[in-house]
C-alpha cells in the first residue's frame, strides 16, 4: 500500500566503560518519554498567602479520592483508568443496540457511543492498533481488525466484552459483514489477501489472494459479492462469496482506499486517494460508469439508504462531501473535525458518524439537513494544570485539542472550556488580573484568557516553542521559557506585551517564581543546571548545577527552597534560595515531570511520568514518605488551596486524578431510591455498597461519599422490578433513582441473592459474569443476581491478560449465595539465549519492574515467566567475562516477545571483571512500530502516534552535533 509506511525506531547502543582502579563514569543515561514536553507551572497555592512555618503533617495517607474522565466529563471514585481514544479510525453502526463503535488506534480500544445521547457509554480494550470495524447483526457481535497483532477481536455488543480473538493475515485493516453467508471478510494489507471468518465458529474458513495492499471492502447483497480495493494495484477485486474466488478485477483511479455499496442503484462507490475522485462501478458489468471529482484526497465512504446519497470523508479539507447517487453529482460539503477518516451510516436516526483522527472525536451529521448536530469526544489529553483561586477552578490545558478545560473544585467536573493556540503545554494563573496565560508550543505564542468569562483577551507572540510559564505578582509580569530560542520572554500583564528577553544560553523548560527572593528559577534542559533571574533587572545572577535533564520546578515558601525534577536522573534537587546551593537530592519515581508544593501539609508532590504515580516528599526531611498510584503518564500536578486537594493531569490516560492529601474521600451525599407500582404498605428493599435497607414507604435513603456504587433491588412476591440492578455515581450532589414495579402473572417463585465477588483485578476494571444466561458487567468488585431455587451455570468471560479460577455451578437453596472469583495476571515466557561462555558456566538474568524476577542456568537458555508490563533487564556471569544484552528492557503485552540474546566476551587484560565489579552492558531494545496510511504521489501523510524512549537519545546526540532542526520538539 503506497500510503502505508513502516517507521522504525532507531537503535542506539550505550556502553559503560569501567576501568580498573579509580574511575569516573560519564555514561549517558537515556530514555525519555513519548509524547510532548512537560508543563512547568506556578502551582503554588494562593499567591501571596501566608503559610505557617511550624512543622506540619498529614492526618492520613494521601490517596486518589476521585478521577475525572475528561472525554465524557464523568467523575469516578478512586484511581480509575479508562480507555482513551487516540487516533480514531474505523467506525461501525450497531442497529440492534443503537450504538456506534469507533476504533481508537493509538490507545488500542473501542469507544462505544450511544446514538441517542451522542455520549461515550463504554470503552472496550482490544489488542494492537484496532482499525476497521464491522457489526455482525446476526450474532450481535462487533468484529475489529487489530493491525499490529494480526488478528480480529470479536466483541459481544451486549456486554462489550471481547469473547474471541481470531488470527488472520498480516496487518488486517478492513472488515465487512456478509449477512447472507454469516461471514466476515477481512483485508490483510501485509499479506495481500482476504481472510473469510465464519461467525458461528469464529474460525477462518478461507484465504483469498487479491491485488497489492488490499484496504477497503464493500458487500454487495444483491449479487453476493465482496468488492476489495487494492490500493497499490489501482484496481478493485470482486470476490464471489459462495466460491470465495476472485471473479473480476476492475481498473479504477490511483490509490483506491474505501468502498461502499449503493443497493438502490446497484453500484459500488470507490474513493481514490491518489486522484482526488470517486469511481462508480456498475455491479452487473463490473465496469466504471462514472467518476466524481472532489477537492481533496478522499478516504472513507458510506451509503445513506434513507436519502439515496453517498458521504465521502476528505481529510485534507476537514469536510465530508455529499454525492447524489442517482445522478452521481456533488450535492454539498459538510465541515467536520480535523482529518476525517471513515464514516458509518446510522439508519435508525438518519445520521452519519465520521471519525476525525486529527481532533480525536466523531462528528454526527443529520442527513436531512446535511449539518453537524453533535461532536463526540473520544479522547482528551490534559497536559498542564494551574489553580485559579479567584474562581476556585482548576485549569487544564489539553495539548492535542488545543483548548483549556475549566474544572470546578466544588463538583470536580468540567464546567467550561476556552480556546488556546496550537498544542498548549503550560499554563499559569495571574491573580492580579484574573487571567490565565497559556503557552502554545507550536504557535510560538501566549493565549491570555479572562477566567471570569473564559474568553480570550489577547495573543502575545513570544520566542520559538514556548514551554513553561510563571507569574511574578510583585512586578505584574509573566515569565515564559522559549525552548528553541534559548531565552525567557518577560510579558507585562498590564499591556500584554514583551518588556524583556533574557538569554540563558541553553534550551529552557521549567520556570518558577520565588516570592522570598523576588527571583525566577529556570531549568536549562541541555546543560543540566538551573538559571536564576533577578526580576528587577531581568538578568541572570546565578547558575546552579543539578541532575540530568532538569525538567520542572516548584517553590517551597515555608523552607525557602526550590525543588527541581531531574528527568533522566529520576531524582529531585533541592536548592536553598539564599545560597543558591543544592542542599539535598531525593530519589523519586521514573522520569519525574511536574511538581507542586502543598503549603498546608508541608509536602512537595512529584508526578512521575513513566511510573504512573506521584511521590510525596516531606520538605522537613527531604525524603519520600509515600507514593500514590494515579492514571497513565502523569505529566503535571497543581495544588488547590481552596479545598486542599492535588490535581494530576494524566496525559495519555485522558483523566485528572484528584488526590486527597489526608486520604479523605469527601463529605457523604444522599442516595435515594423511589418506587412506583407497589400497593401502599408493601415491603421492598435495596442493597447499595454492601448495605441492605427495607421500607414499607415509597422511598429508601442511603448516604455515601463520592464514588461509583452498584445497587440491586430485592424480590417482591408477585411483582417484577425495573431496573433490578445498576450503578449510581455519587459526586458533589446527591442522586435519585426510580424503581418501577409491575405485577407478574403467575407470581414468580421467590428468588435469592447470588453475589459474585472478584479479587485480583485493578480498581475500575470492567468485568462480567453470566449466570443462567443472564450477563451483567460491573466496574466494582461485586455483581449481584437474584434467582429462584435451582442449579445454575456460572461463567466468567475472559479478560485480556487475566485468568479466572472459577468453573463450577451455583446452587440456590433458599438462602443467599456468595461466590468468590479470583483473577490472576497471565504470564508469558521470555526466553534469553546465551553465547560466549564455556560449557557449564553459571550465568543469571534478572527482569525488574515492581519486583525482581531472576533465573540462573549453566546451559544456554534461561526462561522467565513475566506478566504484562515493562521490565528493566540485567545479566551477570563468571569472573573475566563481559556481558551484553540485546535489549535494556522488554515489554510484555499479552504475548511472549521474541527471544533475547545474552552475549559474553572475555574481558581484555586490565579491565575490571565481574568477580570484583559486576559488568553490565545495557542495550536498547529495538522496537519497531507500524505507522499508518498516507496517500502516494500527492504527498498526503498520515500521522502515526509512536513514542519510544530511545528517541530522546537520538535527539540529544543530534542536538550536541548541531544537527537538530530549529524548533524540533525534544522527544518525551
Amino acid at each position: 500500500m503506497r500510503w502505508l509506511s513502516v517507521v522504525a525506531v532507531a537503535v542506539l547502543m550505550v556502553s559503560v566503560a569501567l576501568l580498573s582502579g579509580p574511575t569516573t563514569s560519564n555514561a549517558a543515561s537515556a530514555a525519555p518519554h513519548s509524547v510532548v514536553p512537560s508543563v512547568q507551572l506556578l502551582g503554588l497555592g494562593r499567591l501571596g498567602e501566608s503559610i505557617a512555618t511550624t512543622s506540619v503533617s498529614a492526618t492520613g495517607n494521601p490517596q486518589v479520592a476521585d478521577t475525572l474522565v475528561l472525554y465524557n466529563n464523568t467523575l469516578v471514585a478512586g484511581n480509575f483508568v479508562p480507555g482513551n481514544g487516540l487516533l480514531v479510525d474505523g467506525v461501525a453502526y450497531d442497529p440492534a443496540r443503537g450504538e456506534v463503535y469507533v476504533s481508537d488506534e493509538g490507545s488500542s480500544n473501542l469507544s462505544v457511543i450511544s446514538d441517542v445521547t451522542d455520549l461515550v457509554v463504554s470503552t472496550v480494550s482490544v489488542n494492537g492498533y484496532p482499525f476497521g470495524v464491522a457489526c455482525d447483526s446476526g450474532r450481535g457481535a462487533i468484529y475489529v481488525a487489530d493491525q499490529n497483532s494480526n488478528n480480529v477481536s470479536v466483541i459481544n455488543d451486549t456486554t462489550n466484552a471481547v469473547v474471541a480473538t481470531i488470527p488472520v493475515g498480516t496487518q488486517p485493516t478492513g472488515v465487512v459483514y456478509d449477512s447472507a453467508r454469516a461471514e466476515i471478510f477481512v483485508t490483510n494489507v501485509g499479506s495481500n489477501n482476504v481472510s473469510v471468518i465464519r461467525d458461528s465458529s469464529n474460525t477462518v474458513v478461507a484465504n483469498i489472494s487479491v491485488g497489492t495492499f488490499p484496504e477497503g471492502l464493500a458487500y454487495d447483497s444483491a449479487r453476493g459479492e465482496v468488492f476489495v480495493t487494492d490500493d497499490s494495484s489501482d484496481n478493485v477485486s470482486v470476490i464471489n462469496d459462495t466460491t470465495n474466488a476472485v471473479v473480476a478485477r476492475i481498473p479504477v483511479a490511483a490509490v483506491p482506499i474505501a468502498a461502499a455499496y449503493d443497493s438502490a442503484q446497484g453500484e459500488v462507490f470507490v474513493t481514490n486517494a491518489g486522484s482526488d475522485n470517486v469511481s462508480v462501478i456498475d455491479d452487473t458489468t463490473n465496469t466504471v460508469v462514472a467518476s466524481v471529482s472532489l477537492g481533496g484526497a478522499p478516504l472513507g465512504v458510506a451509503y445513506d439508504g434513507g436519502q439515496g446519497e453517498i458521504f465521502v470523508a476528505i481529510p485534507s479539507e476537514n469536510e465530508v462531501a455529499v454525492i447524489t447517487s442517482a445522478t452521481n453529482a456533488l450535492l454539498t460539503t459538510v465541515t467536520v473535525g480535523s482529518d476525517p477518516y471513515y464514516i458509518a451510516y446510522d439508519g435508525g436516526r438518519g445520521e452519519l458518524f465520521t471519525t476525525n483522527q486529527g481532533s480525536n472525536n466523531a462528528s454526527v451529521i443529520d442527513d436531512s439537513s446535511n449539518s453537524v448536530v453533535a461532536t463526540v469526544t473520544v479522547g482528551s489529553f490534559p497536559y498542564a494544570l494551574a489553580y485559579d483561586n479567584a474562581q476556585n477552578e482548576v485549569l487544564a490545558a489539553n495539548y492535542d485539542s488545543s483548548d483549556v478545560s475549566v474544572v470546578s473544585n466544588a463538583t470536580s467536573t468540567v464546567t467550561a472550556s476556552a480556546p488556546a493556540g496550537n498544542a498548549p503545554d503550560a499554563i499559569a494563573y495571574d491573580s492580579g488580573k484574573g487571567e490565565a496565560f497559556i503557552a502554545n508550543y507550536w504557535s510560538s505564542n501566549i493565549t491570555v484568557v479572562n477566567t471570569s468569562s473564559d474568553t480570550t483577551v489577547a495573543t502575545v507572540p513570544v520566542g520559538s516553542n514556548p514551554w513553561g510559564v510563571a507569574y511574578d505578582p510583585a512586578q505584574g509580569e509573566v515569565f515564559v521559557t522559549n525552548f528553541s530560542s534559548d531565552n525567557v520572554s518577560v510579558i507585562s500583564d498590564a499591556t500584554n506585551s514583551i518588556v524583556a528577553n533574557v538569554s540563558v544560553g541553553s534550551p529552557t523548560l521549567g520556570v518558577s517564581y520565588d516570592s522570598g527572593t523576588g527571583e525566577v528559577f529556570v531549568t536549562d534542559y541541555d546543560s543540566d543546571n538551573v538559571s536564576v533571574i533577578n526580576t528587577t533587572t531581568n538578568t541572570v545572577v546565578a547558575t546552579i548545577p543539578v541532575g540530568s535533564y532538569p525538567w520542572a520546578l516548584t517553590y517551597d515558601v515555608r523552607m525557602g527552597e526550590i525543588f527541581v525534577a531531574n528527568y533522566l536522573s529520576n531524582n529531585v534537587s533541592v536548592i536553598n534560595d539564599t545560597t543558591n546551593g543544592v542542599v539535598a537530592t531525593i530519589p523519586v519515581g521514573n522520569y519525574p515531570d511536574g511538581l507542586t508544593y502543598d503549603g498546608a501539609q508541608g509536602q512537595v508532590y512529584v508526578a512521575n511520568y513513566w511510573s504512573n504515580d506521584v511521590s510525596v516528599v516531606s520538605d522537613g526531611t527531604n525524603s519520600v514518605g509515600t507514593t500514590v498510584d494515579v492514571g497513565v503518564t502523569p505529566s503535571d500536578i497543581t495544588y488547590d488551596s481552596g479545598n486542599g486537594n492535588l490535581y494530576v493531569s494524566n496525559y495519555e490516560g485522558g483523566t485528572i486524578s484528584i488526590i486527597s492529601p489526608t486520604g479523605a474521600t469527601g463529605p457523604s451525599q444522599g442516595v435515594s431510591f423511589g418506587e412506583t407500582g407497589l400497593p401502599n404498605g408493601t415491603v421492598w428493599s435495596v442493597s447499595l455498597n454492601g448495605t441492605t435497607r427495607t421500607s414499607s414507604s415509597a422511598s429508601i435513603a442511603f448516604s455515601e461519599p463520592s464514588g461509583l456504587y452498584s445497587y440491586s433491588v430485592g424480590p417482591v412476591a408477585g411483582y417484577l422490578a425495573s431496573p433490578i440492578s445498576g450503578t449510581v455515581v455519587v459526586a458533589a450532589t446527591g442522586v435519585s433513582t426510580l424503581i418501577s414495579f409491575v405485577a407478574s402473572s403467575p407470581p414468580p417463585p421467590p428468588t435469592y441473592r447470588v453475589s459474585v465477588t472478584e479479587t485480583g483485578l485493578g480498581a475500575g476494571t470492567n468485568w462480567s459474569a453470566n449466570l443462567a444466561g443472564t450477563a451483567t458487567s460491573s466496574r466494582t468488585n461485586t455483581i449481584v443476581f437474584f434467582e429462584p431455587n435451582g442449579s445454575y451455570d456460572l461463567s466468567i468471560p475472559a479478560l485480556a491478560n487475566y485468568s479466572s479460577n472459577y468453573s463450577n455451578s451455583v446452587i440456590v437453596g433458599g438462602v443467599p449465595v456468595s461466590v468468590a472469583v479470583t483473577f490472576s495476571s497471565a504470564t508469558y515466557p521470555v526466553t534469553f539465549l546465551e553465547s560466549g561462555l564455556p560449557a557449564g558456566s553459571p550465568w543469571t538474568v534478572s527482569a525488574t519492574s515492581d519486583a525482581v524476577t531472576s533465573g540462573q542456568s549453566t546451559g544456554t537458555t534461561v526462561t522467565l515467566q513475566l506478566a504484562d508490563g515493562t521490565y528493566a533487564l540485567s545479566a551477570a556471569g563468571p569472573t573475566g567475562f563481559h556481558v551484553t544484552l540485546s535489549a535494556s528492557s522488554v515489554s510484555v503485552r499479552g504475548a511472549a516477545p521474541p527471544s533475547l540474546s545474552v552475549t559474553f566476551t572475555a574481558a581484555p587484560p586490565g579491565l575490571v571483571t565481574s568477580n570484583s565489579l559486576p559488568w553490565l552492558t545495557i542495550g536498547v531494545l529495538v522496537v519497531t512500530c507500524l505507522a499508518a496510511v498516507v496517500g502516494a504521489g500527492w504527498g498526503y501523510s498520515r500521522y502515526r502516534f509512536a513514542k519510544w524512549k530511545s528517541e530522546a537519545q537520538i535527539w540529544e546526540q543530534e542536538f550536541h552535533n548541531g544537527n537538530d532542526p530549529a524548533g524540533d520538539l525534544p522527544p518525551r
